[in-house]
């Protein structure tokens, strides 16, 4: 059975050396965005995917904003992401209270069911193993609490400390974007250039 590769062949078509090369590099590295394209040969250059150059401009312009911020938009700030922590967490504990009631109802009923023979203990035991696994690991709230409040000064360090990091982390990606790039138009050049010549006619 033939695959995308060798389909043409397969039918009986004329395929060039050179474009059966460049169709199967589809399948490589520097080439493998195009893999599920319709069949061809492979593009002559990649362009850089601009996602983390927008993502670099976004986080300097998000740091370069807080830096202007006075001390009732710092204190603002800290109160709406205090809010919104708590509010995450109650809605958090929430959830594990009525996943405990569903996993206790369970058991409940498991603990009451009469398995009809001595082989069918050990389901009984396994399902009432399962529910209060459960319950230990899904249920627990203790890790969940609600935020004190900091000082502004504090959430002012804090906030430019972590914006400044994803500065940095997002730089880091777009470098690597762009080195990436670069890699893969080599090894299309590379590969461009060791195919046969056409001959003149």
């Amino acid at each position: 059975m033939p695959t995308g590769y060798t389909a043409a062949l397969y039918e009986g078509k004329e395929v060039a050396f050179n474009d059966f090369v460049l169709t199967c590099a589809r399948a490589m590295g520097a080439a493998i965005m195009q893999r599920d394209d319709a069949p061809g040969p492979i593009a002559d250059e990649y362009e850089v995917e601009t996602y983390y150059r927008d993502s670099l401009e976004k986080a300097k312009a998000r740091l370069e904003d807080m830096e202007t911020w006075k001390a009732d938009q710092w204190k603002a700030a800290e109160q709406k992401d205090r809010a919104e922590q708590t509010k995450g967490v109650n809605e958090a504990i929430q959830h594990a209270s009525e996943r405990r009631a569903r996993y206790e109802s369970m058991l409940v009923q498991v603990q009451g069911w009469r398995p009809p023979t001595a082989e069918h203990e050990g389901l009984k035991n396994f399902m009432v193993e399962q529910l209060e696994s459960s319950i230990k690991f899904d249920c627990s709230t203790t890790y969940l609490t609600i935020p004190p409040m900091r000082p502004w000064e504090e959430y002012k360090l804090a906030e430019l400390t972590s914006a400044q990091r994803d500065v940095e982390r997002a730089g880091t990606h777009w470098q690597e974007e762009q080195d990436r790039t670069a890699g893969r138009n080599k090894w299309v050049r590379d590969l461009r250039s060791s195919l046969v010549k056409p001959v003149a006619v």
